[in-house]
């Protein structure tokens, strides 16, 4: 295996030629190589104090502008430099060497982003939540749903933004834009808890409502993210589809991530999952509603620590190797001109992806040469300050004339994809009223698990017992009630790593375990008052308060129904429109 780096690619700017010295001394030459930047910075310096030495320049005060530029400069390399020192790839074959003559090899292609060792600042969020509040929410669903929004509020940091859309025959923004500063903790409250059930389920509606939130913002956060919840069957047919043209409709340039939930056992899976797959996001299967919460805090927690955005992946096969299959492809993956190509929203931070890849080594090669059998490159921007970068990495395989051992982390994870593959097939098989012929899938699947090296590993025990309730769930007495609906879940689960598990909490980051740790320890009770945060008495540029459907010389809120309200620390902004207001220090 080989492995080159190239460094992030900035925004180009406008290159400003130095100013001209009296003697030959030129401005200190940098080298692009990325140092420590405390060594870099004391190079300029010396090497300007030689200069002045020899020769005052007749126009000193460009001459240290320039060397404070060339400064920054190096800084901003050097932080790049160290962002991108943290994005890991490897390729990591069953076996290398290989045995000569070998025909086919599973590959893991892994991707890990390593924390910093001091935790960075996070790029706030804007997320819409969009809501079924149709007339099978009532009761314990409703209640739960409002649980989980004041867990999220919880979450939330106060530069955050959140937004709120109902949908059951028809769609409404409920709650437009509003930063979740303490000020304004108590109207958030107060509206979730004013959520009530009306009407049927029209999902295509809600989605539209949340483009249109989406759309029309005119101050945006870093991140932006939908959440999608809903219980029930669309009145109309086809709401995959008709989701579809809508998100293809509104066209919206900037990044956003989809989350989609559904919960109890009469949803309609299949649609839900389809919509999540629009986006490249997730489908989370809330078989026990009273877990709702913890799903919601592990969605959120994931898009609290990022790291990249418009994240494209491609892998092709070189050197007369060719590529049969990319598990998981039907999902992720499209294929152009023999190249696959897997595009992200987004990178989680302190997380590793790892994709199983299954190559064909060439018949004619024999010897013992290495072969370059596959290339990679990842490109994508840093989250906070939109700077490109890219990464490369080739796998080199070597052959031998005996069979190596095989590597345990890719046994597992060809278990768990080939688990995946057939998990799907059963499903297939059990739409069509072949649930035993799904059935027997599974079992030689188990087979197969259970015949691994790996057997004692606690992922290859899960991955059984994932295998064993979906056996039971192919069975045709509760495949229509539930058992359609969590095979589908977990067949993304066992492939996509942005399909957080709540039973396995080895696959969970750094947010995800510290929020789920305080949620099990009662740290986040919906008792504790959310006026208790501290606040900044500093100098800060406080974003709209308030974005909502006000309307000037209007008493109520058309969405709330409650009065129109002066805001503690600003006025309420009509029109949807957004202002910034700032806060001064009192004391000044």
């Amino acid at each position: 295996m080989g492995n080159s780096d190239s460094k992030g690619k900035q925004k180009q700017k406008r290159s400003k030629s130095p100013p001209q010295l009296r003697s030959s001394v030129s401005p200190p030459q940098l080298r692009s190589s990325v140092s420590p930047p405390h060594k870099l910075i004391q190079q300029i310096q010396q090497q300007s104090i030689v200069a002045k030495q020899e020769q005052k320049p007749t126009r000193e005060d460009e001459v240290v502008q320039y060397q404070q530029e060339q400064v920054q400069q190096v800084l901003d390399d050097a932080i790049l430099g160290q962002m991108l020192d943290r994005l890991n790839t490897e390729f990591v074959p069953l076996y290398n060497p290989i045995l000569i003559g070998t025909n086919t090899l599973p590959v893991v292609l892994k991707i890990e982003t390593q924390k910093g060792v001091q935790k960075q600042k996070r790029a706030p969020i804007d997320l819409v939540c969009v809501v079924d509040v149709s007339g099978s929410m009532a009761g314990q669903k409703l209640d739960l749903v409002k649980d989980s929004l004041r867990y999220l509020q919880k979450i939330l940091s106060p530069e955050d933004r959140i937004s709120i859309v109902t949908f059951s025959t028809d769609a409404k923004p409920y709650m437009g834009w509003i930063r979740n500063i303490p000020e304004n903790k108590p109207f958030i409250k107060d509206s979730i808890l004013k959520l009530k059930v009306e009407g049927s389920t029209n999902i295509a509606s809600g989605v539209e409502e949340g483009l249109k939130l989406i759309a029309n913002r005119k101050y945006k956060n870093p991140v932006t993210c939908m959440f999608l919840l809903s219980d029930g069957q669309d009145d109309e047919k086809n709401v995959s589809d008709r989701t579809a043209q809508i998100i293809e409709a509104y066209a919206i340039k900037d990044v956003w991530g989809l989350k989609v939930f559904g919960y109890g056992k009469d949803h309609d899976a299949k649609s839900m999952d389809l919509i999540a797959s629009l986006k490249h996001g997730t489908f989370a299967f809330i078989e026990d509603i009273k877990k709702a919460s913890e799903h919601f805090i592990l969605a959120m927690s994931g898009m609290l620590s990022l790291y990249g955005k418009n994240i494209n992946i491609q892998v092709r096969a070189a050197d007369g190797a060719q590529i049969t299959k990319i598990y998981g492809e039907d999902l992720m993956w499209k294929i152009e001109n023999g190249v696959y190509i897997l595009e992200k929203n987004f990178l989680v931070d302190g997380q590793s992806e790892e994709f199983v890849i299954q190559i064909q080594v060439p018949e004619q090669y024999k010897d013992v040469k290495p072969l370059t059998a596959l290339q990679m490159i990842i490109t994508g921007e840093f989250l906070l300050n939109d700077h490109k970068f890219s990464k490369q990495q080739v796998l080199e395989l070597n052959f031998s004339e005996q069979q190596s051992q095989a590597n345990p982390i890719t046994e597992i994870f060809y278990l768990k994809a080939k688990s995946a593959e057939i998990i799907t097939q059963a499903v297939a098989l059990a739409e069509m009223k072949k649930n035993d012929d799904g059935i027997q899938l599974i079992n030689k699947m188990i087979d197969e698990v259970e015949a691994s090296n790996q057997l004692q590993n606690p992922a290859i025990q899960h991955l059984l017992q994932d295998l064993q309730k979906s056996k039971e769930m192919c069975k045709q007495q509760v495949f229509q009630q539930q058992g359609q609906a969590y095979m589908k879940n977990k067949g993304r689960n066992l492939i996509m790593k942005e399909q957080v598990e709540m039973e396995y909490s080895d696959g969970w980051n750094s947010e995800q375990e510290e929020n789920m740790q305080q949620f099990k320890k009662g740290g986040l009770q919906l008792s504790v008052c959310d006026m208790a945060e501290q606040r900044d008495d500093s100098d800060v540029e406080v974003q709209p308060q308030r974005v909502g459907r006000f309307r000037r010389g209007s008493q109520q809120n058309s969405a709330l129904g409650t009065p129109e309200r002066q805001n503690s620390v600003g006025s309420v902004v009509s029109g949807g429109s957004n202002s910034s207001i700032k806060r001064r220090n009192q004391s000044k």
